[in-house]
C-alpha cells in the first residue's frame, strides 16, 4: 500500500503521464495480487476482518490499476466507473466499522484508504481538485508505512512495542449471543482457573494450544472424556490423544517405559510433536476407568506435552487431559476461539479465548512403537519437520548408547538393568495399527 501511494504521488518517475497505459500497472496490479495473497493467509489464521480488508483492497488495486493506471477507460468518465468506485466505498465502510473494534492502527489505515477511494470517485466524475491526489497519497503512504513497520517490529521483538492503539469500542466479554457457554480470556489466571473448575466438574472445554484449538476433558472424569469423544461424528476413526504438562505426571509408571523412550520423551517435549507409544498398564494411573477405550487405539496412544504456557498451566490444575480437535470430523481445524462454539454448539461447556491460533498446522505425529529396533515412523509431518525429529532421535540414541558403557551416564544404569520391558513384550516390533486413527499415509523411515 505504501508503494502504491508512492505511485499515486509520483506519476512522472517512469517518464509518462498518469493516464498512459504504461504508468505503474507493474506496481499497482502485482501489489493488489500480493494483498489478495495476504487476505488468504489472514483468513487461514482466523482473522476475519483483516482478511476481508486485504481481499477488498487487493481487488481494488487490481481493478483500478488496470482501468485508471493501465488506461483501460482512457479519458472516459461516467456513471459506470463512478458506480464501481461507490461499491468499493460502501464495502470499505464495513471495514472501517469493524476496525473500530480492532485497534486504532487498522482504523487509521481503513480511513486513509477511504480517502483514496474518494479521490478515485472524484477522478471518475471529473471533479478531482488540484493537489487532492497528492495530499491523499502522502497521508495514505505514511499511514501504510507505519502500519507495516509496527506490525513487522512487534512480531519480531517482544519489547519495546510500537503503539497500535486499543480499540475505540470494546465488546462486552467473549460470550456468544444466546449461549450458556462462558468465553473467558486466556490472559487472566482467574479465567484459566474457571475453565479448570468446569473441567473438574465434568465439562468439556475448547482451549488454545501451540497449534490449533482443541476440545479437552479431564482424564479423571471418565464421563467428560466420553462426552468429548461423542461430540465427533465417526469418532471411531478419530480416537482421542493424551496430553500432560510435565513428564513427572508419568513418573509413577516410569518403570513401564523403556529407558530409550523415556529419554526421547524428555528430549522432545514440550513441543508440537505427538509420540505414538504402545498402549500399556501405564494408562491406568490417570483414572480413566472405562473411558480409557476412547483414548488411542487398542495397540497405541498418541501423547505429548504442548509448548503452550496457557495449556500446560491448565493441565497443572486439572491433571492429564484427553484431547480431540475442536471441529466436526472432516471439517477444517479450528484456528480462532470464535469458531469453537459456532462449530460445536452446546457440546462445549467453556471456551478459553486466545484469539487467532499461532499456527494453522497440526502437530507432527511420530510412531515410536518400533523405537527399540532403531526405527521411527511418521503418521503425519506437521509443524515440526521430519529432519528435526530424526536429529533429536539420533542424539538420544547416541546419549543412550554412551550411557550403557560410560560411567558418567550411570544415573540411568539402574533403569537399564532392572526395568521390565512390558510394553514391548506384548507388542511385536512389526505391530501395525488396525485402523486409520493416526495414519495419513504409511511411510516408515529408517535412520
Amino acid at each position: 500500500s505504501a508503494l502504491a501511494a508512492f505511485a499515486l504521488v509520483s506519476p512522472g518517475v517512469v517518464g509518462v503521464s498518469a493516464a498512459g497505459p504504461l504508468t505503474l500497472p507493474w506496481v499497482v496490479v502485482p501489489g493488489g495480487a500480493v494483498q489478495l495473497l495476504c487476505g488468504s493467509i489472514a483468513f487461514s489464521r482466523g482473522k476475519t476482518l483483516e482478511s476481508s480488508a486485504f481481499v477488498l483492497y487487493g481487488a481494488m488495486w487490481v481493478v483500478w490499476g488496470l482501468t485508471r493506471f493501465g488506461g483501460l477507460y482512457g479519458t472516459a468518465r461516467g456513471f459506470r466507473v463512478s458506480l464501481g468506485v461507490v461499491c468499493f466505498l460502501l464495502s470499505n465502510c464495513f471495514v472501517v466499522v469493524g476496525a473500530v473494534f480492532l485497534n486504532k492502527m487498522w482504523l487509521a489505515f481503513s480511513l486513509a484508504f477511504q480517502l483514496v477511494l474518494i479521490s478515485f470517485l472524484l477522478d471518475a466524475v471529473g471533479a478531482n481538485p488540484y493537489g487532492y491526489d497528492v495530499g491523499v497519497g502522502v497521508v495514505f503512504g505514511l499511514v501504510s508505512f507505519y502500519c507495516f513497520l509496527a506490525t513487522l517490529f512487534n512480531q519480531s521483538f517482544e519489547s519495546p512495542r510500537m503503539p497500535v492503539g486499543s480499540p475505540l469500542v470494546k465488546l462486552s466479554g467473549y460470550r456468544q449471543p444466546g449461549s450458556e457457554c462462558p468465553h473467558l480470556q486466556s490472559r487472566k489466571a482467574s479465567s484459566v482457573a474457571q475453565i479448570a473448575e468446569i473441567m473438574k466438574n465434568g465439562g468439556a472445554c475448547g482451549i488454545p494450544t501451540d497449534t490449533v484449538y482443541v476440545l479437552v476433558a479431564a482424564c479423571n472424569r471418565p464421563d467428560a472424556v466420553e462426552k468429548a469423544y461423542n461430540t465427533k461424528k465417526q469418532a471411531k476413526e478419530r480416537p482421542m490423544s493424551l496430553w500432560i504438562s510435565n513428564l513427572s505426571q508419568l513418573e509413577p509408571a516410569k518403570h513401564l517405559f523403556s529407558p530409550l523412550l523415556w529419554d526421547f520423551m524428555h528430549t522432545v517435549w514440550p513441543s508440537s510433536i505427538s509420540l505414538v507409544i504402545p498402549r500399556g498398564q501405564w494408562l491406568d494411573c490417570f483414572g480413566l476407568k472405562n473411558a480409557a477405550k476412547y483414548i488411542g487405539t487398542p495397540q497405541s496412544i498418541a501423547i505429548r506435552i504442548p509448548d503452550c504456557a496457557v495449556t500446560t498451566h491448565l493441565i497443572d490444575q486439572v491433571g492429564p487431559i484427553a484431547v480431540t480437535s475442536a471441529n466436526p470430523t472432516g471439517e477444517a481445524d479450528t484456528t480462532h476461539h470464535n469458531q469453537v462454539y459456532s462449530k460445536l454448539g452446546n457440546k462445549v461447556d467453556g471456551v478459553l479465548c486466545d484469539g487467532p491460533s499461532p499456527e494453522n498446522i497440526a502437530s507432527t505425529v511420530v510412531d515410536c512403537t518400533k523405537m527399540e529396533s532403531g526405527t521411527l515412523g511418521f503418521f503425519r509431518v506437521g509443524l515440526v519437520p521430519k529432519s528435526e525429529v530424526l536429529q533429536l532421535f539420533e542424539k538420544v540414541q547416541k546419549r543412550h548408547m554412551n550411557g550403557l558403557s560410560n560411567g558418567s551416564f550411570s544415573h540411568q544404569q539402574p533403569d537399564l538393568d532392572t526395568t521390565p520391558q512390558q510394553p514391548h513384550k506384548r507388542h511385536s516390533p512389526n505391530a501395525t495399527y488396525e485402523n486409520q486413527a493416526f495414519a495419513v499415509e504409511e511411510y516408515d523411515e529408517k535412520i
